[in-house]
Order: structure tokens, then sequence, then C-alpha cells
């Protein structure tokens, strides 16, 4: 019986969809191992494989790998016959902060207390006063942002601000 006979049997609107090709049943005439057989036939494979491994160590003698012995014989040659050099000793000072055009690098100057008062006036619109916890917080994300960024450099005070809205979230 096929797919179709089987589909417009059932009354199944799609039967004419479906492949003329016959239904199989499984053939059952191939026993399905067990697992204590599957384990002991893992088992056999395994002692085989270790087995083969031993046969193998015992026929070939040890030798180096043919590329282990090149690298060894090439490691102290030299072709143009000079003798090994020390490595050269590395300079104490680090190139990390090397300016190539002569300056050496500074440390952003910390701003005036005045000049951080007026950011925070167009900032915040109003004074700073100091006895005030809110104010002395958004003091510090000023201060925290201008040491994060390496000072103001050539923004705006109004420009300073939106950059400082964004970083803390203000709106």
């Amino acid at each position: 019986m096929t797919m179709k006979e089987l589909a417009r049997k059932l009354g199944d609107p799609r039967a004419e969809l479906l492949s003329d090709d016959p239904v199989s049943k499984a053939d059952r005439s191939k026993a399905i191992p067990s697992e204590s057989q599957y384990l002991k036939e893992q088992e056999d494979k395994q002692a085989l494989f270790e087995s083969l491994d031993r046969a193998e160590a015992l026929a070939e003698p040890e030798a180096a790998e043919p590329e282990e012995a090149l690298e060894e014989a090439l490691e102290d040659f030299d072709p143009y016959g000079e003798e090994p050099r020390a490595p050269e000793e590395a300079p104490e000072e680090s190139f990390e902060d090397f300016d190539p055009y002569g300056e050496e690098p500074r440390a952003p100057e910390e701003p005036t207390p005045a000049a951080l008062e007026e950011l925070f006036k167009d900032a915040h619109g109003g004074p700073f006063d100091p006895k005030s916890k809110t104010d002395l917080r958004k003091m510090g994300e000023i201060k925290q942002l201008l040491a994060e960024q390496g000072g103001q450099g050539d923004m705006t005070n109004n420009q300073f601000a939106l950059k400082l809205y964004r970083r803390f979230n203000y709106v």
C-alpha cells in the first residue's frame, strides 16, 4: 500500500500531493544489540587499538620527529659565520609616551575653582552651593568627566554640558 492510497482511504484531501512510493515496514531481521553487548564491543575495540599502539612502539625505535631534528640542527646555525650575540638590553625608559616632535606628554591641568563654578552654572542653570549634597554630587560628576576626557579641550561650556547630560543620564 502506498502513502497516497492510505491517505485516500483515510479521506485526506491532500492525498493527491503524496508520492506513489510503497510504504515499507521496519526490517526486524537485524536484532538491536543490548547495552551490555554494545559496551563489550567498545571495550574490545579499545583493547585492539591499545595493542596496535604497543606493537607500533616496539617495532620502531624511538626517533625524534624529522621536523624536531631539523629545528635542533638549525638552532645554532649562523649563515654568516658570526658569533651569536647577546640580546641587547631593553632601554630603561619606556617609549609608550614618546612624542616624535620632542614635546613631553603633560598631565591635564586642573581647572580653577572659578572655571568649575562657571561650568556648573552653565550646565545646571544656577550657582554652585557647597553646602548642598546634590550640588556636590553634580560638581563631582563635572570633575570626573573632565578627568576622563583630559580636560575641556576645545569644547564650549554648552557642548560640555550636553556631554555631561548624556554621560550621567540627566535627560
